[in-house]
């Protein structure tokens, strides 16, 4: 058989094979089609040119858009995908694909031994199926107006959002030295679970439409500190009530094979579609 044919024959396999994958927080499966060669090829470039996946916008954009053209069901949309959401349904998607397992090496932090673990995608699913999403609100009665915050899981393009938040001034000089990054991190984070903000039962109407620099500045100007970061302020809630891990306890445990240290198998989306 010619690669051409050959190629050919790959191709109307991948359109034909349709599977059903998990999204978390609407506890639905939808269809997506197979991953053409193509998208694949797209995916492992980026992975193999960037240095570090990790805090790279584009490469997760890459993926947001795989995703959306993947999936055959139009009511789908990758906007409305929340970070577990969207962990998850990578997952489901490469078990689906190539297989539910990936054999990493990892290096322990406590005693720098390296220990070989099989990362089970399967086993990421059903923590997402187990995984109860945020949601609660909080109302203040502010300037004799009542003001309703609306706590969620983060939507994946406020997380990319903040990620970049982040990112410009950690790599700008400037605002480097003008900002303690690790204090800028923590400060910031109960932002991204911020959905909605409404005043007298009427949303802020563009809030959802701010990115994360606006947002910042947004609740800056509006609210006194003591609202959001005081004894009972609204990000002093979402720092009690929601755990800083919750992402990465969807990743299995990783034991060390010389010292009794365990911790979550996090590792980033390049590694995904490794074989």
């Amino acid at each position: 058989m010619k690669i051409s044919d050959a190629m050919k024959v790959l191709r109307k396999s991948d359109s034909e094979n349709i599977f059903n994958l998990y999204v978390v927080t609407e506890k639905k499966m939808y269809p997506f089609k197979n991953m053409t060669v193509g998208q694949r090829k797209s995916i492992s470039k980026v992975a193999i040119d960037t240095n570090d996946t990790t805090f790279d916008i584009d490469f997760h954009l890459m993926y947001l858009g795989v995703l959306q053209e993947l999936c055959i069901d139009d009511t789908f949309n990758v906007s409305n995908l929340t970070d577990v959401d969207f962990i998850v349904l990578v997952a489901d998607l490469r078990r689906n694909i190539i297989m539910d397992d990936l054999t990493i090496t990892s290096t322990c932090p406590k005693c720098n031994a390296k220990t070989n673990f099989r990362l089970e995608f399967n086993k990421i699913v059903e923590s997402g199926k187990n995984y109860e999403p945020v949601h609660f609100e909080m109302v203040k009665m502010i300037n004799g107006k009542s003001v309703k915050f609306l706590i969620d899981d983060p939507l994946i393009t406020t997380y990319l959002s903040y990620l970049n938040y982040i990112q410009v001034h950690k790599t700008s000089p400037k605002l480097a030295e003008l900002v303690d990054i690790g204090k800028l991190k923590v400060m910031n984070y109960p932002l991204q679970f911020l959905r909605d903000i409404m005043i007298d039962d009427e949303k802020v109407s563009d809030f959802n439409e701010m990115n994360f620099a606006k947002k910042v500045k947004f609740i800056d100007d509006t609210f006194d500190s003591e609202i959001m970061y005081g004894k009972d302020g609204v990000f002093t809630k979402i720092y009690n009530d929601v755990p800083d891990n919750r992402v990465s306890k969807l990743y299995p445990l990783i034991k060390c094979s010389k010292c009794p240290y365990e911790r979550e198998s996090v590792v980033t989306f390049d590694n995904f579609f490794s074989f």
